[in-house]
C-alpha cells in the first residue's frame, strides 16, 4: 500500500469523506483520488456512492491490526525470536491469529526449516508463508471472518481436533496468574482453548502490556502452558506471581 492510499484509509478511518474533500485534504487532484479509491474498493477496504467514500468493516480491522502490529513492535520481534530457536526440523506447530504470533510466522517463513509443518487459521499467516518450500502449511477450513481474515466457528475447531502437534503458539489479551490466559473474544477462547488441547507444549508470546492485564474471558490457566516468552519491559510484581505458578518464563 503507497503512502498515500494509507493516508485515505486512515482518513475514512475517523468520517466518510466526498472526493473533493479527499482531495484536499491529501493536496492532489479528484482523477488522483478516484484511482486510489478504486485500487481501495476492489480490495474491499472501502466503499463507494454518490460521491462519497467510507471504510469497510475489512479496511477498519487493517487499519486497527496495524496499529496492534506496530505496537512495542521491538519487543515482539525479540519474543518471536526467542520462540523460534524452539522450533527444529521435524517439529509440528499450530499458530494463532496474534500480531506476536505473526511476528514468530514471518520469521519461521524466512527460515523455511525442512520437514516443520504448521497448522493456522490465520490469512495473514498463511501469506508470509506462501513462499516457502520445505514446510507443509495446513490451513483449517470453517467460517471465513472478512474483518479478522481468519477462518473460525465451530467446523474449524472441530476440524483442529483431528491433529496433534508438538507446539501451540499463541498470543493473548492478557495473562495473570489469577486470571490465566484471557482474551477479549468468545469464539477466539474456544479456538484458543481447542488449540491447547491439540498440542504437547503451549508457548504463549505475550509483550510487557499483556502481562497482568484481563480481559472478557479466560481460556486456559497458567498450568496448562508449557512457557511463557514476553519483554524485559513487563512488570517485575506480574512476573514474580506468574512464577510463583510454577509456570516458565523466558524474558528477552
Amino acid at each position: 500500500m503507497s503512502n498515500r492510499t494509507d493516508k485515505i484509509l486512515r482518513i475514512l478511518y475517523k468520517s466518510d469523506l466526498d472526493i473533493h474533500l479527499l482531495a484536499r485534504k491529501l493536496k492532489v487532484s479528484e482523477v488522483t483520488v478516484r484511482r486510489d479509491l478504486i485500487d481501495l474498493e476492489n480490495r474491499h477496504l472501502i466503499q463507494r456512492g454518490h460521491g462519497m467514500a467510507s471504510i469497510t468493516s475489512q479496511g477498519k480491522f487493517f487499519i486497527e491490526f496495524e496499529c496492534r502490529r506496530l505496537a512495542n513492535l521491538p519487543e515482539k520481534q525479540r519474543i518471536a525470536q526467542a520462540a523460534l530457536e524452539i522450533i527444529k526440523p521435524g517439529h509440528s506447530i499450530i499458530i494463532d491469529t496474534g500480531t506476536t504470533a505473526l511476528q514468530f510466522a514471518g520469521l519461521l517463513a524466512e527460515r523455511d526449516p525442512e520437514n516443520v509443518r504448521v497448522i493456522t487459521s490465520s490469512l495473514l499467516a498463511l501469506e508470509v508463508f506462501k513462499y516457502t518450500k520445505n514446510m507443509e502449511i495446513l490451513v483449517i477450513g470453517g467460517i471465513f471472518r472478512p474483518e479478522r481474515l481468519i477462518v473460525s466457528g465451530g467446523m474449524a475447531e472441530k476440524n483442529l481436533q483431528e491433529y496433534h502437534v508438538d507446539y501451540a503458539v499463541i498470543s493473548v489479551d492478557g495473562i495473570s496468574a489469577k486470571g490465566g490466559l484471557m482474551t477479549v473474544n468468545m469464539e477466539a477462547a474456544r479456538f484458543g482453548r481447542q488449540m491447547i488441547a491439540s498440542a504437547d507444549k503451549t508457548i504463549v508470546l505475550a509483550d510487557h502490556s499483556k502481562i497482568g492485564k484481563n480481559a472478557f474471558v479466560k481460556f486456559a490457566g497458567p498450568e496448562e502452558i508449557s512457557m511463557i516468552i514476553t519483554g524485559k519491559e513487563a512488570d517485575k510484581n506480574q512476573i514474580k506471581e506468574l512464577m510463583e505458578t510454577q509456570l516458565k518464563i523466558k524474558q528477552v
